[in-house]
């Protein structure tokens, strides 16, 4: 164990002894390694910002066609600011957490108000937009305008981390700001850019959460943890929590047009403004017969249910520590059912799929 003076030494002394000097290294491997993505062939800050925002939670492989579409969609800040959020959202839909895609709207729309549609170029500004927090912004800054401010990200945090042999929490106190005084340090001030993306395509392609490949890393001779031999014990994470298994039962209300029923998420829900079936939560995985829950989904769209036949679809969805199961039914208004309760609509199958619809609902759709 590594005593708390031997650390606050060890973090003194590295960067400039053994790692600080491998910045030409890292760059180089760079130049010759990086991959190449779409948002790296040119320095614009929107389509840097659009990516920064998706890779967020999201792996790169699935968000570059994301990326692709949103910017042929929207190809600058005045027209993602003059967009519909509807509009906004189905080109996020599929991504998840979308908090993102209307954080990312409303900083459009503030930028053009309060800046006259020219990007923030200094981190003050940067961190006042909406959805803008210090990584984004520090990511926004060094490859946009050349500002050098390191990014701090997961990748980041074990590369360096392993670098150190951290044995402290990376995410707060005294480990956090070991992770950011080397980072600092190795911020090539005339390439920051660069340099920023270097280091988190290390974490991405080399040192990955297990089975690191040392032997091509660019900063192995100075790491640590290599050295130990046991660079995956570093830096210490607390653990995930567990996954929560949750049982739904949705139907799919076809009227004598065949229209379907759907809704918006209401607000202050997680999928606020996206379309959805109308869904309701079982204690366990739901069994037959399905007429008790008939009345449940009756008041759930305001009016009496019939034909609920055998299911029609089962999908499976993850939101966030939430695995969903989720069984769809069939079901028709009965003859004498008012109309649906205030929020719901009936809408063509072909317009609804078109619609920006929750993960669930979206996977239904593909099903059937």
């Amino acid at each position: 164990m590594i005593s708390p003076v031997q650390m606050e030494r060890s973090v003194a002394d590295s960067p400039s002894t053994s790692l600080a000097r491998l910045t030409p290294t890292l760059l180089a491997w760079y130049g010759r390694h990086g991959r190449d993505l779409p948002w790296r062939r040119q320095r614009a800050p929107y389509p840097v910002w659009i990516s920064e925002v998706m890779l967020q939670q999201t792996t790169v492989e699935t968000a570059k066609p994301y990326w692709q579409r949103f910017i042929e969609a929207l190809p600058d800040l005045r027209a993602l600011a003059a967009a519909s959020e509807d509009r906004v959202l189905a080109l996020w839909a599929g991504l998840g957490y979308y908090r993102r895609a209307r954080a990312l709207h409303r900083a459009a729309r503030q930028i053009v108000e309060a800046h006259a549609g020219r990007f923030p170029c200094t981190l003050a500004d940067l961190r006042a937009l909406p959805g803008i927090g210090p990584y984004t912004a520090a990511a926004i800054a060094s490859i946009c305008f050349g500002i050098p401010e390191p990014v701090i990200d997961g990748n980041v945090i074990r590369v360096l981390g392993r670098c150190l042999a951290l044995e402290e929490n990376p995410r707060r106190g005294r480990g956090r700001r070991h992770i950011e005084a080397l980072a600092r340090e190795l911020l090539d001030p005339a390439r920051p850019g660069d340099s920023n993306q270097a280091l988190m395509e290390v974490g991405a392609t080399l040192c990955r959460p297990r089975r690191p490949r040392c032997g091509a890393c660019p900063l192995a001779s100075g790491c640590a943890g290599h050295d130990r031999g046991t660079p995956e014990a570093f830096p210490p994470l607390p653990p995930r929590r567990a996954m929560v298994d949750s049982f739904h039962v949705a139907v799919l209300v076809e009227d004598c047009r065949g229209r379907w029923l759907l809704r918006r998420a209401p607000r202050g829900k997680h999928n606020e403004g996206l379309w959805e079936l109308p869904w309701i939560e079982t204690d366990a995985a739901p069994l037959r017969p399905w007429a008790p829950m008939r009345d449940r989904l009756a008041r759930t769209v305001g009016f009496a249910l019939t034909d609920l036949g055998e299911p029609v679809v089962e999908v499976r969805h993850v939101i966030t520590r939430y695995r969903i199961r989720l069984r769809v039914l069939p079901a028709r208004p009965a003859d004498s059912a008012p109309g649906p309760r205030r929020g719901w609509r009936w809408l063509d199958p072909t317009r609804a799929r078109k619609l920006a619809l929750t993960g669930a609902t979206r996977k239904v759709f593909q099903a059937i």
